[in-house]
């Protein structure tokens, strides 16, 4: 972990320099990883390392001390590629593309 003068455990998000490749990542390049000690599938990892109930990430209300968890929340995931000036392709050449709509009100 890069030194930042703290004396902290490294729990939370922070920058990582490894001595060698992992998982398809460059060696002795800056890595950004989490270390958590939240439930895994029921709480949230803040980048400061606290803990939040999962269902309250992209909320639009901000519990994490830092505000990670409002950040890189969206409304719609894009996928790549996407061009909103084109339709999307149809599953068969000569049928109309079906659409559904799914709306959950809370």
């Amino acid at each position: 972990m890069k030194d930042d003068g703290s004396l902290d455990f490294p729990i939370g998000r922070h920058e990582w320099v490894f001595s060698h490749g992992f998982c398809g990542r460059e060696k002795m390049v800056s890595h950004s990883l989490a270390l958590s000690q939240c439930a895994k599938n029921d709480e949230f990892t803040c980048d400061d390392g606290t803990c939040i109930q999962i269902n309250m990430v992209c909320d639009r209300r901000v519990q994490c001390p830092d505000g990670s968890d409002e950040l890189d929340c969206s409304t719609v995931d894009l996928p790549r590629g996407y061009q909103s000036t084109l339709p999307p392709p149809s599953l068969s050449v000569n049928s109309p593309l079906p659409v559904y709509l799914n709306i959950t009100l809370r």
